[in-house]
């Protein structure tokens, strides 16, 4: 084999990776009715890097006038394109169908009004 089949093979193990990777978050926030587990922000910022993984894409076939080579990495398009459904589940499954209230901080506020000082001094004069 040359190098640019065990690339190509690898892309491929690659986007098989990503669709099992996420169908089992997808499947426990269903089961669970939450999105609590998970941080948005990572699905956020692969939906941002899926997008400009498009663009990068059209901007290439753009410049060299060649459209057949927008699909004909199909393991990057199809990347690209698995990725950002994904995410736009989550981003569905966390803002619109499990949205929750916030919680309440686990620690109060700190009060800034009137409190002990935590070393007194030795002269009264100060109080």
């Amino acid at each position: 084999l040359s190098w640019l089949q065990y690339v190509t093979i690898f892309s491929w193990v690659k986007l098989a990776v990503t669709l099992f990777k996420y169908s089992p978050q997808v499947y426990m926030n269903f089961r669970t009715k939450s999105t609590e587990a998970v941080s948005i922000y990572q699905f956020l910022m692969d939906l941002t890097g899926g997008a400009l993984s498009l663009v990068q894409m059209g901007v290439i076939a753009y410049n060299f006038d060649d459209w057949k080579t927008f699909i004909g990495d199909f393991t990057k398009f199809g990347l690209a394109t698995l990725s950002i459904l994904y995410d736009c589940i989550f981003i569905v499954q966390h803002y619109i169908l499990y949205r929750r209230e916030p919680r309440e901080p686990l620690l109060p506020p700190p009060d800034h009004g009137e409190r002990d000082p935590m070393i007194r001094s030795a002269s009264p004069e100060i109080y």
